[in-house]
């Protein structure tokens, strides 16, 4: 991800070990794309990767991990799963910077960012769960990260690592207010209502969205609405709106057949039971699909009541 970059480029040394040290939790689409990154970082500044851990595996090496062979290490040496030995790795490197990236989707990690940025360890994250729950979660994480001084990098939760939440800090900070905010905020539901004209399997679609990396690890956290309800949140409380998550509206498209099961997925979880078997006949709205339509667009936005 691109704030771990970042962070490197920042705070390089020309001698010597990297200054930063980092131990990358979930190997799935976003993980495998930051070893790809790392990997390809071949030269000054790149961060030492010391732990990989997902939801089978756990691998520790203080000495370093070559991001290219990650993958097969962690196959081939890793452990038990689990945080500690990856928490371990980062917490006892003689490294000036450590981090550690959250590329799961699971509640159980993003628990623990808080303690983490207390420790005086900087978090990275595509989690979206720290930041797109309670509000008091949001506010004691952004205490932890300003008592101890450590940075949280959350640009991979919205916008895919565009500066969307880099952007509108800046505003804030020169004094401008937010009145409206539209957009398309889930690329997964962007590409299935788009290409979704009733001719093809709506779980064909599905698929292929998620072979594309489109989706979250339980697709059922796009088509429920939660993962953009999420978004907003994150938008919202950046741009100086303290939202609970109660003021969302969210219109659930998962059937209740579905429902059985859904929790918050585990690093590189897929959740494959019944989702094939849900074609439904109609547009999300309750409409007949017309025949030759070319899409559905769907919009969602932030509008200030006040403005």
């Amino acid at each position: 991800m691109a704030s771990t970059l970042s962070l490197a480029q920042t705070a390089s040394r020309k001698h010597g070990f990297p200054r930063i040290a980092v131990s990358l939790l979930g190997t799935g689409q976003v993980g495998g794309a930051l070893l790809r990154q790392l990997a390809e970082q071949d030269g000054f500044a790149v961060p030492r990767l010391v732990g990989v851990a997902n939801s089978r595996r756990a691998l520790a090496a203080p000495e370093g991990i070559a991001p290219a062979d990650a993958l097969s290490r962690l196959w081939d040496e890793g452990g038990k799963p689990g945080l500690e030995a990856p928490l371990a790795a980062i917490t006892n490197t003689t490294a000036d910077v450590r981090v550690i990236v959250d590329a799961t989707a699971a509640q159980e990690v993003a628990a623990h960012h808080r303690r983490w940025l207390a420790r005086g360890l900087h978090v990275v994250s595509a989690n979206k769960l720290a930041l797109g729950g309670a509000l008091a979660d949001w506010d004691a994480l952004q205490a932890a990260a300003q008592s101890a001084g450590t940075h949280y990098g959350d640009a991979a939760t919205v916008g895919a690592g565009l500066p969307a939440l880099s952007t509108l800090r800046r505003l804030q900070h020169a004094g401008d207010t937010l009145i409206a905010l539209i957009g398309v905020f889930s690329g997964s539901l962007s590409f299935l209502f788009n290409a979704f004209d009733g001719r093809r399997p709506f779980s064909s679609l599905l698929a292929e969205a998620r072979a594309l990396g489109y989706t979250e690890p339980d697709p059922r956290a796009d088509l429920s609405g939660r993962d953009v309800a999420r978004k907003l949140l994150i938008v919202a409380r950046v741009a100086g709106r303290p939202l609970e998550e109660g003021d969302i509206e969210v219109e659930d498209l998962v059937p209740d057949v579905l429902e059985i099961g859904r929790q918050a997925g585990a690093p590189d979880n897929r959740k494959d039971d019944g989702l094939p078997a849900w074609n439904p006949p109609v547009t999300p709205s309750g409409r007949p699909v017309a025949s030759g339509s070319t899409g559905i667009f769907i919009s969602t936005g932030l509008r200030d009541r006040r403005a």
